[in-house]
């Protein structure tokens, strides 16, 4: 338990490094489980024997339809071929919806940002999938992502949020961009993310280093 509020990365980290059971999941406040989530997502793992098992999330407006989120993993299961996933949008770079084997992230040092607001899931994910051996994907939704206008990722980005985007931004570099049949895609999703901030009528001169 923290005095102070430190941010969502620095929650997780003390939640997962005092955790002692065989896997670990995330859970937002705002968002369920569907019943039987944690099952499929742990038998999956046991039987595939896997350090990382990504279910779907399904995604739950105020108003509207819902809809599933892609969770496509469609080039293996090693973390090349994870990493092209993300780097195409085929999958989220979510921690929630996941299971992850305790020691992978207990016993690797992470870098964490105290204060992160935006991609702060990605930034712990990229480095945790450079550990990881054998990550799958199910196709059961085990996540119910209930959307609330008042959250981080719905409100206009401040100073913080920007830092912390380009913070993911590096990460995609120091992890994915270190195998070279990788860079040019991650050159690509930085250029998205950029370009997406421009239109919508960011300053990012500033935070682009």
């Amino acid at each position: 338990e923290h005095d102070v509020n430190r941010g969502l990365m620095m929650a997780r980290k003390t939640g997962y490094m005092a955790s002692v059971g065989d896997y670990i999941t995330f859970l937002d406040s705002d968002d369920t489980f569907p019943v039987g989530a944690l099952e499929a997502l742990y038998s999956a793992a046991i039987n595939e024997n896997a350090d990382i098992v990504s279910g779907t999330i399904q995604y739950i407006p105020n108003e509207g339809q819902r809809y599933l989120l892609s969770n496509k993993m469609q080039y293996g299961t090693d973390k090349i071929s994870v990493y092209k996933s993300l780097l195409k949008n085929e999958c989220g770079h979510n921690l929630c919806s996941r299971i992850f084997r305790r020691e992978l992230l207990q016993d690797h040092i992470y870098q964490t940002f105290e204060g992160a607001t935006n991609g702060e899931d990605g930034i712990l994910f990229y480095q945790v999938v450079n550990n990881a051996e054998k990550i799958i994907p199910i196709e059961n939704v085990v996540y119910e992502y209930h959307c609330n206008p008042l959250s981080s990722s719905k409100v206009k980005y401040g100073d913080t949020a920007l830092k912390s985007i380009m913070i993911l931004n590096s990460m995609r570099i120091r992890t994915a961009g270190q195998y070279p049949e990788l860079k040019k895609l991650v050159i690509q999703k930085i250029s998205e993310v950029l370009f997406s901030l421009k239109i919508n009528g960011y300053n990012i001169k500033e935070y682009v280093v």
